[in-house]
């Protein structure tokens, strides 16, 4: 569950809403940037600029174990 929180009732009914759509939207946006982060890896799809390292690889490995540790911690 993603908390929309209102403390001291701060937000009035409309703008709760417009909060809860935001949601949405963020959880839909994360979503469809770790399928496409997928996808690229899967492919081995290059950068613009050059193949992928294996210290890019590690990068985004520890960059991910920070959001997950969210969850495991």
């Amino acid at each position: 569950m993603i908390d929309n929180p209102n403390p001291n009732n701060f937000y009035n009914k409309d703008d709760m809403a417009s909060r809860q759509a935001s949601i949405t939207k963020l959880k839909h946006d994360l979503l469809r940037k770790i399928n496409d982060l997928s996808e690229k890896i899967q492919n081995e799809e290059p950068f613009p600029h050059g193949n992928i390292t294996v210290d890019n690889l590690v990068e985004f490995g520890d960059s991910l174990d920070e959001v997950l540790n969210n969850w495991h911690y």
